[in-house]
């Protein structure tokens, strides 16, 4: 059986690599899509493993020093990713790197969310380094095992399924 380490390379690292070699960063909107459940998945890690119940919002302007807005950035960038697959309406989107934070949302009318969205991929990642054997700890949401049809061993009344990720 793989480790837990070894599933979430197979799981995060090795797309996300991926995605990051498309050309001009076309990869960093699906990357995005990946890193949001796993940044939402940190913060109920550690609110277990701390016994706390610190928010998403309260999270994410902690982990990348936002001083207002964190609740609207969640929102616009979660919810309307996961939800809709893109940003939530209500803003101008810049993601041309020409700031200084990984987020900033103006106060102009629609705001401005700024974002650099491989900053925020990258960040996330090294977020679950030192807790990467723990990302199992919550049953509900195990990491998935995948297995593969195994069309050489398939007989007209039986098919055989090999499993990938060394689980049996």
């Amino acid at each position: 059986m793989l480790s837990v380490e070894e599933r979430f390379r197979i799981w995060f690292d090795e797309p996300i690599d991926a995605l990051r070699k498309l050309e001009k960063g076309h990869g960093g909107f699906v990357a995005l899509a990946i890193a949001l459940p796993l940044f939402e998945r940190y913060n109920m890690y550690l609110n277990y493993k701390d016994g706390t119940k610190v928010s998403r919002e309260a999270r994410l302007a902690t982990e990348f020093n936002i001083t207002a807005g964190a609740e609207t950035i969640w929102d616009l960038m979660r919810n309307g990713m996961l939800h809709g697959a893109a940003v939530k309406n209500g803003c101008q989107l810049d993601i041309s790197g020409e700031h200084s934070k990984v987020f900033e949302l103006t106060t102009d009318n629609p705001p401005i969310f700024k974002f650099h969205v491989w900053d925020f991929v990258d960040k996330v990642l090294a977020l679950w380094r030192p807790h990467v054997s723990a990302f199992d700890w919550n049953k509900t949401f195990p990491l998935p095992n995948i297995y593969l049809r195994n069309t050489l061993a398939v007989t007209a009344t039986t098919p055989v399924f090999v499993p990938i990720t060394g689980v049996k």
